[in-house]
């Protein structure tokens, strides 16, 4: 049972009710666990709640695909050559991502084995409280990495290629340390990496790499690779 204590908790399943109308479903810890985790990252795979959230249920999708149902969440499918089909899940609309102060990623074919990637780099280091992906950004964070900041404006190419040593997330570790944190699903290039690993060569970095990754990244003091 939820602890009826937790006003996170509390708050989050009253505005569920109040202003999306969602009635007649009781919420679970392992919900809000879910809830938490989903608004910091945006996109979890099936495998991913499985592992993380409702790993002690006889049928963890089960719940999952309970909250489709209800409008919660949205289901994204794709097919990949490697690693076959893929499910993942995000917040229905901006409406529900906003009740958990989270974020509706856009995701193609293409994009969503990345973002898995990134969402690994999440879990693996302990689901850091402090954990934001680079569309969560501030004028600050565009700034530490001498990228242009300006929404809603077009950006000339010569800014987009500056912008491409923008990481696709960061945290601070145990030790008080800005961790940059890299997916690459297999596009990138020696050329790429290289430049890339000595634009943060400043930072401790983490690289999650699809294992048939065309460009290997090495370890060193800074640099710890991920490969899944």
């Amino acid at each position: 049972m939820v602890n009826k204590s937790n006003t996170a908790f509390q708050s989050a399943a009253y505005r569920l009710k109040k202003e999306l109308g969602v009635s007649g479903m009781r919420f679970t810890e392992r919900d809000l666990s879910f809830f938490s985790d989903l608004a910091k990252i945006g996109v979890i795979s099936s495998e991913q709640i499985s592992k993380y959230h409702y790993q002690k249920n006889s049928k963890p999708l089960a719940r999952i695909e309970k909250l489709v149902e209800v409008g919660l969440l949205k289901r994204h499918v794709t097919y990949h050559e490697k690693h076959g089909k893929t499910t993942a899940y995000v917040f229905n609309d901006q409406r529900v991502a906003r009740v958990f102060d989270g974020f509706t990623p856009k995701i193609g074919n293409r994009t969503l084995r990345h973002e898995i990637l990134v969402s690994e780099a999440y879990f693996s280091s302990g689901r850091p409280s402090n954990f934001k992906i680079a569309s969560r950004f501030d004028e600050r964070l565009y700034r530490k990495f001498n990228c242009h900041f300006e929404l809603g404006v077009r950006k000339p190419e010569y800014v987009r290629a500056m912008e491409s040593v923008l990481p696709d997330a960061i945290f601070t570790n145990s030790n008080g340390e800005m961790v940059v944190v890299e997916a690459d699903a297999g596009s990138y290039n020696r050329d790429e990496v290289k430049r890339k690993t000595a634009g943060w060569s400043e930072h401790k970095q983490l690289w999650v790499q699809d294992e048939g990754a065309r460009a290997k990244v090495s370890e060193g003091v800074n640099v710890k690779v991920l490969r899944v």
